[in-house]
C-alpha cells in the first residue's frame, strides 16, 4: 500500500478498517466495564478503574502496566485503538514526559512526549522529533475531572485525551502491549502527573488464504 510510505502507523489504521477485513479479539471500555476484564491487566501499580466523568483505568504514574490478549486468531496484521489520558502537569520537551508502548516486549509501537503546560511536546511526532504546541493532536481536553493544584501556580482541571491507532506484522495468538510512563518533575507522583486508559481494543487483519489450484484440463490430441 503506496499510503504506508507517507503516514506513521497510528495513522494508517484507520484507513485500512475501509479496506482491509478486520476482527477484533479484545475490547475494553472502562467506562462500561464495572470491573469486568480487569484480569487481562497487570503491573507495577493497582489495577482500579477511576469512575470519572471519562472514566479510565489508573491513575499510574512511573509504572508499567502490561495488556495481555490471547487466542487470537491466525492472522499477520494487528490493529490497536486506544484512548490515553495524559493527567495532571506534564511539561513534554522540558521534563521529557513521556509514555512508551511495546508489543511484546521488543516492538515499539509508540514513543512520544506529552504535555498539558506551557511547553512543548513531540506528539504527534515522536520522542526527539519535531516540537509542537501542548495538546497538539488531542480529541478531549479538561473532561475527565481530573484536578491539578498547587498553590500560587494552578488549581483546575487539567488533562488531554488522545486517541491512537497502529498498525504491526503480528502472527502470535498471543499479544502483549505494555504501557510505560516515565515522567520527571520535581514530584512524580500520581496528584501532580499521571495517566490512565479509557480503552483499549485489539483487532487483527486474517491471514489470506492463497486461493485453490485449478486442475488443467487434460487435452487430447485430434480432438
Amino acid at each position: 500500500m503506496l499510503l504506508g510510505m507517507f503516514l506513521p502507523n497510528y495513522c494508517i489504521a484507520g484507513v485500512l478498517l475501509l479496506v482491509l477485513p478486520l476482527a477484533w479479539g479484545y475490547e475494553f471500555d472502562a467506562s462500561r466495564a464495572n470491573g469486568r476484564g480487569l484480569s487481562d491487566w497487570s503491573g507495577t501499580a493497582p489495577i482500579v478503574i477511576t469512575t470519572a466523568k471519562r472514566s479510565y483505568l489508573g491513575p499510574f504514574g512511573n509504572d508499567s502496566i502490561r495488556l495481555s490478549v490471547t487466542d487470537l486468531p491466525e492472522h499477520d496484521t494487528i490493529v490497536i485503538d486506544l484512548l490515553l489520558y495524559i493527567l495532571g502537569s506534564w511539561d513534554g520537551v522540558e521534563d521529557d514526559d513521556r509514555m512508551l508502548i511495546t508489543l511484546d516486549t521488543r516492538d515499539t509501537v509508540f514513543f512520544s512526549t506529552f504535555s498539558n503546560t506551557f511547553y512543548q511536546q513531540n506528539f504527534p511526532s515522536p520522542r526527539g522529533g519535531k516540537q509542537y504546541a501542548r495538546r497538539t493532536g488531542a480529541a478531549e481536553i479538561d473532561v475527565t475531572g481530573w484536578i491539578f493544584s498547587e498553590p500560587r501556580v494552578f488549581n483546575g482541571p487539567l488533562d488531554a485525551g488522545y486517541t491512537l491507532s497502529f498498525r504491526m506484522p503480528h502472527t502470535a495468538s498471543v499479544c502483549r502491549l505494555d504501557f510505560i510512563g516515565a515522567l520527571k518533575d520535581v514530584r512524580p507522583i500520581p496528584s501532580n502527573e499521571a495517566w490512565g486508559v479509557g480503552g483499549a481494543r485489539i483487532g487483527v487483519v486474517p491471514k489470506e488464504k492463497p486461493p485453490p489450484q485449478q486442475e488443467e484440463p487434460t487435452v487430447y490430441p485430434g480432438r
